[in-house]
């Protein structure tokens, strides 16, 4: 992400794992890690920072 800080839509919506951690320049924020569906609002801070998720099903992030 190289973006400006900003709101952003996460969508999972099977029932396996899905983790999203973020590593900026502040510090590592873990933004979810469980399973089931998932529909949330999310801070994404000022880039660079990486966004990592693990999971096998589906998702997508959309930001605002």
């Amino acid at each position: 992400w190289t973006g400006a800080a900003t709101k952003a839509l996460v969508v999972h919506e099977d029932p396996t794992r899905f983790a999203l951690r973020i590593y900026g320049t502040a510090a590592l924020a873990v933004i979810s890690d469980e399973k089931g569906p998932l529909r949330r609002r999310i801070d994404l801070p000022a880039g660079p920072a990486f966004l990592v998720i693990t999971t096998t099903g589906a998702w997508s992030i959309d930001p605002e």
